[in-house]
């Protein structure tokens, strides 16, 4: 069986999973079976489920909703072959079929000894840009045009998932742990004291993967891949970087308000009085 994912306004070239025609499937917009590209799914958002009594599609607590042809979905909820499923702005349908389209974007890849060094430099001295420069050009010459883009859109600030589509594809096929070597976010829940580093890469590093140090507060500051690690950092008034994958303003709602209360038209990351541009200002 095949899934297929498109985007509700066909901002981007829609792309198939196959799945087992039987099994349980997280969708999620970090961690799970289904990962997708959207700032607006939850981590986690749904639940899809195939097997011998048909395709039920259940919500998982998710800040926007999860529907069956425009319907809101609590329970678990039967799904037809070709309904629609919306979660966030994301269009999912079931289609018979094993046969992934040539057309499906992927660049999945194994880690090469060469490109190992590359992320050792980096995770030793992230603020090494002359790094981000190269590697960026041996990813386009491997013929990863996507990671190599999106690299390079790091070392310009203009990483942005609510505006680039190309970021929010980078988003699905690189994970977590690489852009959080890779990236180069802005500090949030900060004030920006003087001597403060402001960013990701310009933090001090230590055998932690997705936690770095402030020398100017003496404070950790934690990498998060998720709206829950959001929320659960924000209720701790901890300091945060966001993932690229991840929608700033949902970011800004959850680290001020926790995961499950909804967004309304005042959702902005320059919203929260008394935090001095929140998420991903450009100096």
């Amino acid at each position: 069986m095949l899934l297929k994912i498109s985007h509700v306004d066909d901002a981007h070239e829609p792309r198939y999973i196959a799945l087992a025609d039987e099994g349980s499937y997280t969708i999620s917009g970090a961690a799970g079976e289904i990962r997708l590209a959207d700032s607006t799914v939850s981590s986690p958002h749904a639940r899809l489920t195939l097997g011998p009594g048909g395709i039920l599609i259940e919500d998982l607590g998710s800040m926007m909703g999860t529907y069956v042809d425009d319907e809101q979905v609590t329970g678990p909820v039967p799904v037809e072959l070709g309904q629609w499923i919306r979660v966030g702005e994301t269009i999912l349908q079931l289609t018979l079929g094993e046969r992934v389209p040539v057309a499906n974007l992927d660049e999945s890849r194994p880690i090469t000894p060469e490109e190992r060094t590359f992320l050792t430099t980096l995770r030793a001295n992230p603020a090494d840009d002359d790094t981000r420069a190269v590697y960026a050009d041996w990813l386009e010459a491997s013929g990863f045009p996507v990671a190599s883009r999106y690299l390079r859109l790091e070392l310009e600030d203009d990483v942005d998932v609510e505006t680039s589509e190309l970021v929010g594809k980078a988003s699905y096929i690189t994970k977590p742990d690489w852009r959080a070597v890779v990236g180069r976010g802005v500090i949030g829940g900060c004030d920006w004291r003087v001597g403060c580093p402001r960013r990701w890469h310009a933090l001090a590093v230590d055998a932690r993967e997705l936690v770095r140090s402030c020398r100017a507060c003496r404070r950790d500051v934690f990498y998060c891949a998720s709206y829950k690690e959001v929320a659960e950092r924000g209720s701790a008034k901890e300091l945060v970087v966001v993932d690229s994958g991840l929608s700033r303003a949902n970011c800004a709602h959850v680290y001020a308000h926790g995961l499950y209360e909804r967004p309304d038209e005042r959702c902005h990351w320059n919203y929260l009085q008394g935090v001095i541009d929140l998420f991903g200002s450009k100096e």
